[in-house]
């Protein structure tokens, strides 16, 4: 009789399954394993274009987390217990739920999870130990020696994934579920240390196509599918960036023209889909895998439409020419989504984001002129930016107002292990505004202050940069993209 795991994917929330879990369920069912994967989900409509109230909710919460003015921290403070409260009452459901899974009786749990949910894996762990199934834990943030030591006293962990590890987990889970430890390459051990540590995959093609046949197709609006055609970033430069630092993210690889257009064929004639969501950090890291999606998708899937996110290089169009965007969107691509992060060059040069702002400008407009939806991304609070340069990013963001449709907006935060870090800690002279350090390397976050925010200049900067994002984010998105209005 085959072994029976449970998979449980904490990405629930997103509009389309999760790639991680769909790799391991197609490995563990191809290696002989039953495997389930809860489904359940509750009614999630479609996000709306924000209100007026929203405008000032994201004002106020800006302020509660970066000014340090008393009646404002003590209103914080409150606010941040009421979550709290909330937060214990939802893992207390989690659990209940869970423990009637494992009840049905299992040998195993898969536990796919962000750094967020350490809470909720305390208690499905539990869940696990008093009934004696051995749990392991995954996810894309479990390379770090500092994170996997603030984990690996998660109750009921058996073996917890530290690398890519797909070429041997069949065996890793046989042996879990024999009691026995785990000394494959990629899994943390006790002490503290990586066993063997699980170099990067580079025979990406070797993995099985995820399986995504236990995804709730019918409970969402619209079925999306998610396709990786390669792990990491062609640039991979970002002073910001953590997504490079992440168990996959380490050196960029990529699939096979041939072995991606393929899946796209599986998934589409398995799930009977024509929308797909390119999930690489910056899809045009390899060239040929661009034009090979832009030439074989329109033979591959009839009618397909599809969304990416890309990097503006500064030294080339990088396939983003007018031309090459109207040929991507003849392809089926609706929707781009790029960081612009600051309207400032100064700051974009410290960033070592690798674009120029007239590259930027001659991008938004040539993907406006050739209908396709673009998002961006922006921060404030980079260290050493002042409010000129937030003035700047106003003024940018004014000036290109008609050619992008979405914007992310975000504070600037300090993800352990990046490159911006690891300057911090080796010459914290360089960035005197940057104050307060308080270092959470299990959600490989560390808190500070930046100083510049005290000054009314700065925050009126904010403010501004705030109202025009607002009023780009209000705008109903075109036509073609509205299928892929609330995915991220």
């Amino acid at each position: 009789m085959s072994s029976r795991v449970l998979i449980i994917d904490l990405h629930h929330l997103a509009r389309y399954p999760s790639i991680t879990t769909g790799y391991f369920t197609a490995m563990l069912r191809q290696g002989g394993f039953h495997v389930d994967v809860p489904t359940g989900t509750t009614d999630m409509p479609r996000a709306s274009r924000p209100t007026i109230w929203h405008r000032w909710s994201e004002e106020w919460r800006y302020r509660t987390q970066a000014i340090r003015q008393p009646w404002i921290q003590a209103v914080g403070q409150r606010t941040a217990k009421r979550n709290a409260e909330a937060l214990a009452a939802e893992t207390r459901a989690l659990a209940e739920a869970f423990a009637r899974y494992l009840d049905t009786g299992y040998d195993a749990v898969l536990i796919s999870t962000d750094l967020t949910s350490h809470p909720h894996c305390v208690a499905m762990g539990q869940v696990c130990r008093d009934r004696g199934i051995p749990m392991i834990l995954g996810g894309d943030s479990f390379h770090g020696h500092e994170v996997a030591q603030r984990w690996m006293d998660t109750p009921g962990l058996a073996a917890l994934i530290g690398g890519e590890v797909e070429p041997n987990l069949c065996h890793i889970v046989h042996e879990v579920i024999s009691k026995k430890t785990v000394k494959q390459r990629g899994i943390w051990h006790q002490n503290g240390q990586l066993t063997l540590e699980a170099p990067p995959l580079h025979n990406l093609d070797d993995i099985p196509f995820p399986d995504y046949s236990d995804f709730p197709w019918a409970h969402y609006p619209n079925a999306i599918v998610p396709i990786l055609t390669g792990r990491g970033c062609g640039w991979g430069e970002c002073s910001f960036c953590s997504d490079v630092t992440s168990t996959t993210g380490r050196t960029f690889r990529s699939r096979s023209a041939d072995n991606v257009m393929n899946e796209v064929g599986h998934q589409h004639a398995r799930h009977k889909s024509n929308r797909f969501v390119f999930k690489d950090i910056n899809l045009n890291s390899n060239l040929g895998m661009w034009q090979a999606i832009i030439e074989n998708m329109p033979y591959m899937v009839p009618k397909a439409t599809w969304i990416a996110t890309v990097h503006v290089d500064a030294k080339s169009e990088n396939s983003l020419s007018l031309d090459a965007l109207k040929q991507a969107r003849a392809a089926g691509m609706v929707r781009v989504t790029t960081g612009i992060e600051s309207g400032s060059q100064r700051v974009l040069d410290a960033m070592n984001k690798g674009t120029d702002l007239a590259t930027t400008r001659r991008f938004l407009r040539s993907a406006s002129e050739a209908d396709i939806s673009v998002r961006a991304t922006m921060m404030m609070g980079y260290p050493d930016e002042d409010a000129a340069d937030l003035e700047a990013s106003a003024a940018f963001l004014w000036e290109h107002e008609p050619y992008i449709e979405r914007v992310s907006l975000r504070r600037f935060e300090i993800p352990s292990g990046t490159r911006f870090a690891r300057q911090r800690e080796h010459t914290p002279s360089r960035f005197p505004q940057v104050t307060g350090l308080t270092v959470n390397h299990r959600i490989t976050n560390i808190g500070h202050h930046y100083t510049p925010t005290e000054s009314r200049a700065y925050r009126r900067a904010v403010s501004r940069l705030r109202a025009i994002v607002h009023r780009i984010n209000r705008r109903p998105p075109r036509a073609a993209a509205r299928d892929f209005a609330d995915v991220v």
